[in-house]
């Protein structure tokens, strides 16, 4: 099954129309202060790459922190990102192969089936 994590944002409406359009079930959650930490640490642990590839570069929040990260415990991480979503950049989706953070129109075609 794949999970999607999406907020408002044209990035996630991208994402959910191409699994749509390709009749693709999807789980959808949205992404809110409302997050465990268990599903965040989930996220953290499915992304191959560093943690800087799941924040939304845009976020004058995230430039300030970015450079603190190497500095941080993993509860610290995790209550900063669970306290502002904005931090995170959306959608991110993945199975149990595959992960993804924010939309790209040919990186999420690895999600089609062969």
């Amino acid at each position: 099954m794949i999970t999607m994590y999406i907020s408002n944002n044209r990035s996630s409406r991208n994402a959910r129309q191409f699994f749509d359009d390709y009749q693709i079930p999807v789980m959808q959650i949205k992404i809110s202060s409302k997050m465990t930490e268990d599903e965040m640490i989930d996220i953290l642990e499915k992304n191959p790459d560093e943690v800087t590839s799941i924040l939304s570069i845009k976020s004058d929040s995230v430039r300030s922190l970015v450079h603190h990260f190497d500095h941080l415990r993993l509860s610290e991480l995790v209550k900063i990102l669970i306290s502002d979503p904005k931090l995170i950049k959306t959608p991110i989706i993945f199975d149990d192969k595959r992960f993804l953070a924010g939309y790209n129109s040919e990186d999420i075609r690895a999600f089609l089936p062969r």
